[in-house]
């Protein structure tokens, strides 16, 4: 899914990847990676894209067909193909088509179900908290260590790694990579110190 983060109308910024639903949240590398923008902002709001390799015409178009060539299915499976089944039954439920045949869709019935794939909104009550989270976000500004040996430039003998300091990065494995290269470094420091 392509997943981007609003405040109010303005885009903040878009992901695209993973994206869960779970109960009463969303996950995924997507929400992970917009969630440290979040602060800050007025009133947040996600809008998700769950196929964003198709736009809305082709999508338009190949719901017509399927309302062509298979006219006594049901408007629950209308989007199969698109995004997962229990999501379609969910945006036909929001449609209020879920009794129809696709051959029952009008064009504003398309149009409605097209919307809910390419722009699905949801509202943002705020992040979980600190026992949840995958990635911390600020630190110890990187400009107080020195940037070979980590060691605190104002309290010598004091190192400082990985997300202690104000860095973080993007889902992948970047924040355990940075833990474990800035503790390298660190650990060479300490006993470079000792000799």
């Amino acid at each position: 899914a392509k997943v981007g983060l609003y405040d109010d109308k303005t885009l903040i910024c878009t992901e695209t990847g993973d994206f869960l639903f779970g109960e009463n949240q969303i996950s995924g590398n997507t929400v992970f990676a917009l969630s440290s923008r979040y602060w800050g902002l007025k009133k947040p709001l996600v809008k998700v894209d769950f196929a964003p390799e198709v736009d809305a015409q082709t999508l338009y178009a190949a719901l017509k067909n399927k309302i062509k060539n298979y006219p006594a299915l049901s408007c629950c499976d209308a989007l199969t193909g698109f995004v997962h089944g229990r999501l379609a039954t969910h945006f036909a439920s929001i449609v209020g088509v879920t009794k129809l045949r696709v051959d029952g869709l009008n064009g504003e019935d398309i149009n409605a179900l097209i919307r809910l794939v390419k722009e699905y909104e949801l509202p943002v009550d705020g992040v979980f908290d600190f026992k949840s989270a995958q990635v911390t976000h600020g630190g110890v500004t990187v400009g107080e260590v020195d940037n070979k040996t980590f060691e605190s430039k104002l309290v010598k003998g004091l190192y400082i790694v990985g997300e202690a300091l104000d860095i973080d990065g993007d889902c992948g494995g970047y924040n355990l990579q940075w833990a474990f290269s800035s503790a390298a470094c660190a650990a060479e420091g300490i006993i470079n110190a000792r000799r």
